[in-house]
């Protein structure tokens, strides 16, 4: 599942203006021009083209709370 919106720093606060879109694989043809429409809109201050839970499954910040989740004991921070 490709990895698309706003970078975060070590302390989890967001990176302005900063934004990744990759991982697409080989089904890049369909989730790219999503993932542009995505970027534009949220470099322009408008809606994203998606609900609140598709971006957070897209999300950058999806690796960081999922290892929150595990705990310390898997490599989380306290």
């Amino acid at each position: 599942m490709p990895v698309i919106g706003t970078l975060f720093d070590d302390a989890g606060e967001p990176i302005p203006r900063l934004l990744v879109n990759t991982g697409h694989g080989s089904q890049g043809t369909v989730s790219a021009p999503f993932a542009a429409e995505w970027i534009a809109s949220e470099l322009c201050g408008e809606f994203a083209p998606c609900t609140r839970a598709e971006l957070d499954a897209f999300g950058t910040m999806r690796f960081r709370l999922r290892q929150a989740r595990r705990g310390l004991r898997h490599g989380g921070r306290e």
